[in-house]
């Protein structure tokens, strides 16, 4: 898991500027305060998008 501030963000709860983070995690994250302790957590389309997309091949011998 990784923490990172959001800088200039307003926090969708008490609308203070600067006191959003996010906590990344596997798949997911989660957006707190710490001014409100409000938190939203949600499912990273991004990295979702990239499982999705993965698909395997089979690979033959060239002869």
């Amino acid at each position: 898991m990784r923490k990172r501030f959001i800088a200039g963000a307003k926090c969708k709860g008490c609308r203070a500027e600067d006191t959003t983070y996010v906590i990344y995690g596997e798949g997911e994250e989660t957006l707190h305060c710490v001014k409100c302790d409000f938190s939203e957590k949600k499912e990273n389309e991004v990295v979702k998008s990239i499982v999705q997309e993965w698909t395997p091949i089979k690979l033959r011998d060239i002869d």
